[in-house]
């Protein structure tokens, strides 16, 4: 007989001495040892939390959208401003003046989106001369006085900085006298106040990084929430360099030429806006 000392013991009842009609369920859960297996226990339902103890998130969470762009930093020369006719025609004229001749379209070709400093350097190594101290100075009188009666802004760019409603300012890789002179003939200048840089006499030129870098640092934005508009392949090189996406405009550099690492390409104005907004 068990006593209180046996492990399993347990005080008989009147229905332990009536037939258990659990008792083949009782066995079953024995094990080899005699000892019984504990039953499972029901998993309980889940309780929801209420709408009120539940973290709330912004409709932005909420929608899966992702956080986008801070800052648009276009280029000035063929981004705002249809200014590189008129600039390589005056490169061209002053280049075969002094002895080099290259047509207009082998000025864009060979000189678009750099800095004076950088064309200096590639027309030096081809012809083995130093350009003349006063070239820039000639040059910057002879576009300016064009631009003047025959600067224009670029189709459909002012219809789209009115939809874009990011903050804006403009790296070039002109001198900053250069870009306040265009913006102000072409009515663009408020669009962008003070906010608007040049590499000339300041930093490296394009296809050099630096001057993405400076205005991203003057305007106290992270480099990632940059997107750059540029459209050419030394400006998409900067670009790329920076570490910005870049939205490459194609309007008169071929699309095989323009290869942004992170962004896309676009042959009109008006597409702009809904591309900085979708990516």
């Amino acid at each position: 007989m068990r006593t209180p000392r046996d492990r399993h013991f347990r005080w008989p009842t009147s229905r332990s001495r009536q037939a258990d009609p659990f008792a083949a369920r009782s066995a079953s859960r024995r094990s080899a040892w005699g000892r019984p297996r504990p039953f499972a226990r029901p998993r309980q339902p889940r309780r929801r939390a209420s709408a009120a103890s539940r973290p709330r998130l912004s409709s932005a969470v909420r929608a899966g959208s992702r956080v986008g762009f801070e800052l648009a930093i276009f280029d000035n020369d063929g981004v705002l401003i249809d200014s590189e006719p008129i600039g390589c025609g005056v490169l061209s004229f002053l280049l075969s003046e002094w002895g080099y001749r290259r047509t207009p379209e082998q000025c864009l070709a060979d000189f678009q989106g750099t800095s004076f400093s950088h064309l200096r350097e590639l027309v030096q190594g081809r012809t083995g001369r130093r350009l003349p101290d006063d070239f820039h100075t000639r040059y910057q009188e002879l576009l300016f006085s064009r631009f003047r009666s025959e600067l224009q802004t670029v189709p459909g760019v002012r219809a789209a900085l009115e939809r874009i409603p990011l903050r804006k300012c403009v790296a070039s890789s002109a001198s900053r006298s250069k870009v306040r002179f265009t913006l102000d003939v072409t009515g663009l200048a408020p669009f962008f106040g003070e906010d608007f840089y040049g590499a000339h006499g300041l930093c490296r030129g394009k296809p050099a990084p630096d001057i993405f870098f400076h205005a991203a640092e003057q305007m106290g934005v992270d480099p990632s929430r940059c997107a750059v508009i540029e459209d050419s392949r030394a400006g998409v090189e900067a670009a790329n360099g920076a570490g910005m996406a870049c939205f490459a405009y194609c309007g008169r550099t071929r699309r095989e030429q323009l290869k942004p690492d992170r962004g896309s390409l676009f042959d009109a104005m008006d597409k702009l806006p809904a591309l900085l907004a979708s990516t």
